[in-house]
């Protein structure tokens, strides 16, 4: 799971009790040396724990501690602990040691399949403008079955952004974007989106202003992607939808 969506667990309504349990339950493991325990721990304290009213911290975020128990978990070969302390070593004000390091962690983590760890990987070639490193790391990601790579894969097909630009691949990985399992649901209303766009400039596929318009009805049915809601005026005005 990535350390996001623990970040969203943290923020569950739960009594204070309960929190204070959990967290010594936690503890206790990763005291004890289990190396998952070490990363929920970690996770716990990286974002705080609210209490149920959610107006007040139950656990107050530890940056500091947090950092030690990733560690401690990378250590043990946790996979997840691994790319949790490459994403401590790769933020934004990293050295370029640091980055470094952080490279090291995600590329242990890949050797356990870790399709999070590609996608660090990815990010870290793409602040750094390398853009065919990047292509081949979200690639790789997209391989291992994440759905929110091969949309970004289907992207930089269809901008051409670090690998030869291909319309047909671009929506081939729409596609499996828009099937795939391991997916955010904003990840998948964007392929559809995405893929919307190339039926109204057929770009990779046949162009039809009625296949345009009905994936970009559905990737903006909740009306929250500017460019999709200005486009699907644009057919409407166009096609006098």
């Amino acid at each position: 799971m990535p350390l996001s969506e623990w970040k969203k667990f943290g923020a569950m309504k739960m009594p204070l009790a309960k929190w204070h349990k959990l967290l010594a339950e936690t503890r206790t493991k990763a005291e004890a040396g289990d190396a998952y325990a070490q990363w929920e721990l970690g996770s716990y304290l990286d974002g705080g724990l609210l209490n149920a009213r959610r107006d007040a911290f139950a656990v107050k975020p530890n940056h500091k501690e947090a950092l030690r128990w990733f560690g401690r978990s990378a250590e043990a070969g946790n996979a997840i602990g691994q790319v949790a302390l490459g994403q401590y070593l790769s933020r934004k004000s990293a050295t370029k040691q640091e980055e470094a390091e952080a490279i090291s962690w995600f590329k242990r983590a890949m050797h356990q399949k870790s399709a999070h760890a590609a996608i660090n990987l990815a990010c870290v070639y793409r602040d750094r403008n390398d853009q065919r490193r990047a292509f081949f790391w979200y690639a790789r990601a997209a391989k291992m079955g994440d759905g929110g790579a091969e949309l970004e894969v289907g992207v930089r097909y269809h901008k051409g952004l670090g690998v030869r630009r291909d319309p047909k691949q671009a929506v081939a990985h729409f596609r499996r974007a828009i099937g795939g399992r391991d997916i955010s649901q904003a990840d998948r209303e964007m392929a559809m989106c995405r893929l919307g766009e190339a039926y109204w400039e057929g770009c990779g596929v046949r162009q039809s202003s009625d296949k345009a318009l009905e994936w970009l009805l559905k990737g903006n049915v909740d009306d929250d992607i500017p460019a999709a809601r200005k486009l699907i005026k644009q057919i409407k005005r166009e096609s006098k939808l």
